[in-house]
Parts: structure tokens; C-alpha cells; sequence
């Protein structure tokens, strides 16, 4: 639905340029095209120098959305064709699921539809998202089988869904291991050694079917510039969880809750064994979700997990309400009508609810939006791309504007200068490389204090503009628990990090003047610069012709190429 509300909202100047209709949308298509050369896990999208770099967040779900575009597929048509499979596959294993639960077919198609709506927007996205939930279902299945039969089949089916999570993305296996190390809690607390000697065995086949996975990951880790690449990635060093992992967190405490609640006041309901070995999945799972988000009181670094974990916990708590209320209202012949059993249990099903409502708003309507004037702009890019990729059979490196680049990247084999999306901090290119590609690109603008704030990013390769209003809610918190005196608390926090983000642009303004703008030429060589785009309408300022040795070389009217000689 939102490419087809693109493409009418482009209408008649469609020249095959599909812009970004989710947050982020030309980073996952950059990804799809660039960042898929290495089986399973990618590479790095942007720069030529490091195309065949490892990926510093691996994911599987990269490459298998650009199998219809190695296919022979258009851009488009892999786009499409990828999002309608993966869509299908989430629904089938979502209904499959459910009736895993115990709930019967016509019902499972009718929960099918609301619990789809709550992720509608990871779904949509063109990468990673809409591959990912499969495979988390795929788990969710395998362990619900199990749970049932943990027999041999059932056993050698979750062996490998729980392996092929660690292929498929990082916080999905992180989400699926904490929930098995929970159940294997459960068994143990409940003295159950047959079926607790039966899932360390199935753990055991799972750590070696994901060996490959895992020597990837240790290469990860292992990288030189695995620090700067946490740090870049904008890890706050606190001992206290992000705002949004405080926010997320209520929501499954309060599902648990309900959970508890429901055994309690709803008569007979605890004799259902579909609904206890539904409790056994959901608590577990809902458990591992809520340690991860609290895990950096441990680790330390926060490194936007709780942005991430929100993807994994929107689609657990629709699964859960709604297979609460399933329950409930089974049961609900056994609750006396209009006594206060019955009032409490609405309520607390309202209460849980309230945030699965509250997030239809936002994963659906939200994604029916796009700027059609801008889509209509874009489209003039698709000829001079063209162009440049006919006569270049190799790949090369150009210089342009933001959006070119990132359309360059998707829609041609060529490289850039720098980022269009101002992302390489979240893969392994050094901080130094990324501060020289922007200084370069960069050269016919001002660049002082404001315009390095504007561009922090990109400037800086650096995620950290966020940390303020981070620390500034965890102080809150500090002060509010009184926890002054942990480390963590320090409210010098601020003062040094307001402190050293000066000096950092600083910093850069010193080596923009002194090193990089002197000597343009040498960097231009070093990052193998050969084309520079011009958009004639809005890159007025950038004055690539009085270039020495630039040479135009197309021009349509609208955008202007011109080929560079370093000397």
C-alpha cells in the first residue's frame, strides 16, 4: 500500500525513482543494493574502499531481500515483490502460531488482523523488519511445539529456528535466547530434569548449527574498530537504561501483571492447558525482553537498545493481550455477570490494551504518508544516473548532495563521497575517515559551529547528539530514587559531555582549515573521487565547475556531471 500510494502520488513523472516512505527508507534500500556482496550476514554499503567489509551489526535479512533484485528484477519490482512474500509468509506462521496456542481456526484468523496492524510498520519497511518477525515466529512455533510434544521431531524443528535467529539479526537471537534461558529456570524450579536435560541438548544442536553465526560475530567483536563503532553508534556510558527502555518496560510489566491478575479472578481458567502452555511462552518471553532493556544497569551501554527492543515488544504484547482475551472470553460464562470479579477483569484487560491501541495510530497511518512534490522532484535524478552507469562500466566514486548520493548508491553500481543518509557511523569506517569525507564534501560551504550541530552526524560520525536528553532523564530518575551518590548520577555528566562535544567541533573546524580545505586535491584522490553531480536548482552553492581540471561533461537542464582530473 504505501509504494502504490507513492507511485499515484507521482503519477505521470514516474521515471522509476521510489522515494523513502518510511523513517530511514533510502538507508534500507542503500542497504539491499549495496550491502548484500557478503553471504549471510553484508558489508559495508557506501564507500568503494570498504565494499567488502564486514558488517558491523550482522543480519541475514539483508541478503534475502535483495534475492528478487539478484534475480534480475527491477529495484521496484524486488521492492514489491519481497514485501508481499514476506508479508504472507508473517500472516501463514502468525495464524499457524495461534493455533499452536490453542486458538481454534476461525478465531485464528480473526486475531490475525489486529496483531498484523500493531507491526504494520516494521512489515512495511524494505528490509530486515518484514524478514526478521517470520524467523521470530518460526522460533515462537518451534518452542510452542515442544512445549506441547518434546518429542524428537519437535525437538530438531526449535533446534533450528532457534539457530536461524542468530543468522537473521541481532536482538531477535538475543530475545530468543533470554526467553530459552527462562524456560530452562522454569523446569528447574520445577524440578522437570527429563524436559530440562531435553531443552540443554536442543540449546547444544542450536549453538552448533549457529557456529558459523557465531565466528562471525566473534570477528565482529574482535574488529579494531569495534569501539569506535559502539561508541559512534551513540552508547551512552551509564549504568541506567534509556528513556524509551523505561517506556516499553512499564508496558510488559503491566502485561505480566494482567497475566497473574486473569489466573487469579477468572474461575478454572488455570485448568486449561492451552492457556498454561500459552502462560509459558508469553512470560518467558516477555521476561527476556524486559532484562535486555535493563541490561545496560550491568553492561554499562546503553547503545539504543531500547529503540530496537521496541520492534520485538510491540509484537509479543499483541500476541499476548489478544491471546488473553481469547481466554477470557472462553471463560467468561464462569465469571458472574456484574460482580466485582467481572469489573476487575475488564479492567485490567483495558489496562493492557491501552498502549496495543495506542500504537495502531502510529504503526498504521504513519506509513501512508509521503511528500508528493518532493517524490515528483526525485525523479529527475533517474536520468543522469542512468547516464553515468551506461558510460562507467566500473564502479566509481562521485560527489553530490545528500539525496543524489543515496539514489546513486540504489539505482546505479557506483560509490560517493560521502553518505546520503549520514548512517556509516553504524558500520566499521573509522571516525577520522568519516570527519575527512565530510570536510571534502563540504569544500564550497561554510564550516563553523552551526553548521557542524546541523550535520552532527555526518560531521562527527557520531550518534551521541541524543545523549543529552538521555542523561537528562536518567538524572531525573536519580534524583527522584535518590540514587545520587551511585557514579551513574554524576550531574557533571552534562557539563563534560556539552564540554566535549565543543571541543570536538573544535576540533574539526581546526582541520577543516588546516588540513583538509588546503589540501582538497590529496583527499578528492585519496577517496577515489572521479564524478561530482550537480542539481542546478538546489546546489547553488556548490561550485564544482571552478574546480580546477573539472570537466561538464552532461547536462539536461536540471542536473549538471562533471568528470574531475586530480592532479
Amino acid at each position: 500500500m504505501p509504494i502504490l500510494h507513492a507511485r499515484i502520488a507521482i503519477g505521470p513523472a514516474w521515471q522509476g525513482m521510489m522515494p523513502s516512505y518510511v523513517t530511514d527508507g533510502l538507508f534500507y534500500f542503500i542497504q539491499i543494493v549495496k550491502g548484500t556482496a557478503h553471504i549471510p550476514f553484508g558489508n559495508t554499503p557506501f564507500f568503494i574502499e570498504h565494499a567488502n567489509d564486514i558488517n558491523a551489526s550482522p543480519t541475514a535479512a539483508l541478503f534475502l531481500a535483495s534475492i528478487p533484485l539478484k534475480l534480475g528484477l527491477s529495484f521496484t519490482q524486488a521492492l514489491i515483490l519481497g514485501l508481499i512474500i514476506w508479508n504472507l509468509i508473517f500472516v501463514y506462521l502468525l495464524k499457524i502460531l495461534l493455533e499452536q496456542l490453542g486458538t481454534r481456526r476461525l478465531w485464528a484468523w480473526w486475531l490475525v488482523g489486529p496483531i498484523y496492524l500493531e507491526v504494520y510498520w516494521m512489515m512495511v519497511r524494505p528490509a530486515v523488519l518484514s524478514a526478521v518477525f517470520p524467523f521470530f515466529l518460526l522460533f515462537l512455533i518451534g518452542l510452542t511445539r515442544w512445549l506441547k510434544k518434546p518429542e524428537r521431531p519437535a525437538a530438531i524443528f526449535l533446534a533450528f529456528s532457534f539457530a536461524a535467529t542468530f543468522y537473521i539479526y541481532p536482538y531477535t537471537w538475543q530475545v530468543s535466547g533470554g526467553t530459552m534461558v527462562f524456560i530452562l529456570l522454569l523446569f528447574l524450579t520445577q524440578k522437570d530434569w527429563s524436559r530440562l536435560k531435553g531443552l540443554l541438548i536442543i540449546g547444544l544442536g542450536s549453538f552448533i548449527l549457529a557456529l558459523p553465526a557465531f565466528i562471525y560475530i566473534y570477528r565482529e567483536i574482535s574488529h579494531p574498530l569495534f569501539a569506535d563503532f559502539i561508541s559512534h553508534a551513540g552508547s551512552i556510558k551509564t549504568h541506567l537504561p534509556s528513556p524509551q527502555s523505561f517506556y516499553i518496560g512499564r508496558w510488559i510489566i503491566l502485561n505480566l501483571i494482567v497475566w497473574s491478575g486473569v489466573m487469579k479472578l477468572v474461575p478454572g481458567i488455570k485448568n486449561n492447558l492451552d492457556f498454561i502452555r500459552t502462560w509459558r511462552l508469553v512470560i518467558p518471553t516477555g521476561l527476556a525482553i524486559l532484562v535486555l532493556l535493563l541490561s545496560p544497569i550491568l553492561t554499562g551501554r546503553d547503545a539504543v537498545i531500547g529503540e530496537h527492543l521496541t520492534r520485538e515488544m510491540y509484537l509479543w504484547l499483541a500476541i499476548s493481550s489478544y491471546m488473553l482475551l481469547y481466554f477470557v472470553w472462553n471463560h467468561a460464562n464462569l465469571i458472574p455477570k456484574r460482580s466485582g470479579k467481572m469489573i476487575m477483569v475488564v479492567g485490567l484487560l483495558t489496562l493492557t490494551f491501552v498502549p496495543v491501541l495506542a500504537q495502531y495510530k502510529r504503526s498504521v497511518l504513519p506509513e501512508l504518508k509521503i511528500d508528493g512534490p518532493e517524490a515528483i522532484y526525485i525523479q529527475r535524478y533517474a536520468a543522469p544516473i542512468a547516464w553515468l552507469d551506461k558510460k562507467e562500466s566500473k564502479p566509481t566514486v562521485i560527489w553530490a548532495n545528500p539525496d543524489i548520493s543515496s539514489y546513486t548508491l540504489i539505482y546505479s553500481r557506483h560509490y560517493v563521497l560521502v553518505s546520503g543518509q549520514d548512517l556509516a557511523n553504524q558500520y566499521f569506517v573509522s571516525g577520522q575517515e568519516i570527519r575527512e569525507r565530510y570536510l571534502a564534501s563540504r569544500y564550497f560551504k561554510n564550516v563553523d559551529s552551526k553548521s557542524i550541530m546541523n550535520e552532527y552526524d555526518a560531521a562527527l560520525g557520531s550518534s551521541d547528539i541524543n545523549q543529552t536528553s538521555n542523561l537528562n532523564f536518567k538524572l531525573k530518575l536519580c534524583k527522584l530514587f535518590k540514587l545520587q551518590r551511585l557514579a551513574s548520577c554524576d550531574p557533571e555528566a552534562l557539563v563534560r559531555l556539552k564540554a566535549i562535544r565543543d571541543r570536538k567541533i573544535q576540533d574539526l573546524i581546526i582541520e577543516n582549515n588546516r588540513i583538509v580545505r588546503p589540501h582538497i586535491y590529496d583527499f578528492l584522490k585519496k577517496y577515489h573521487v572521479t564524478y561530482a553531480i550537480k542539481d542546478l536548482s538546489r546546489d547553488q552553492d556548490f561550485h564544482i565547475e571552478t574546480l580546477k581540471n573539472s570537466k561538464e561533461v552532461y547536462n539536461d537542464g536540471s542536473i549538471a556531471i562533471y568528470y574531475l582530473t586530480i592532479p
